[in-house]
């Protein structure tokens, strides 16, 4: 069986946009049709609770739970970055774009 590649793009990170990162990337096994793709978040962007960046793939799990812990993201995340949300829409290379914002 041969593998997708898909990269993510999450402007937004609140409830849904969790929810939704989980599906995708923590419970991906539990939907026989996601199992074909190899999903990726390159960047996470919230308007005030910090963004963060991996051309790789951010650490979800990381995110998911400073995001539940601290309600925002780490300043001390090492993807951590200072770039607005309409730079990275210009700048970074991903597939589909999922904007939940507010």
């Amino acid at each position: 069986m041969n593998s997708a590649s898909l990269r993510l793009l999450f402007l937004g990170f609140g409830n849904v946009a969790r929810k939704a990162a989980t599906l995708m990337l923590v419970e991906h096994a539990r939907f026989p049709k996601l199992r074909r793709l190899n999903v990726s978040i390159v960047g996470i962007f919230t308007k005030s609770r910090g963004a963060i960046v991996n051309s790789r793939g951010v650490d979800v799990v990381r995110a998911l739970k400073e995001m539940s812990d601290l309600g925002r993201i780490s300043p001390t995340n090492l993807q951590l970055v200072r770039m607005a949300s309409s730079d990275a829409v210009r700048q970074l290379e991903y597939d589909v774009l999922i904007e939940l914002t507010t």
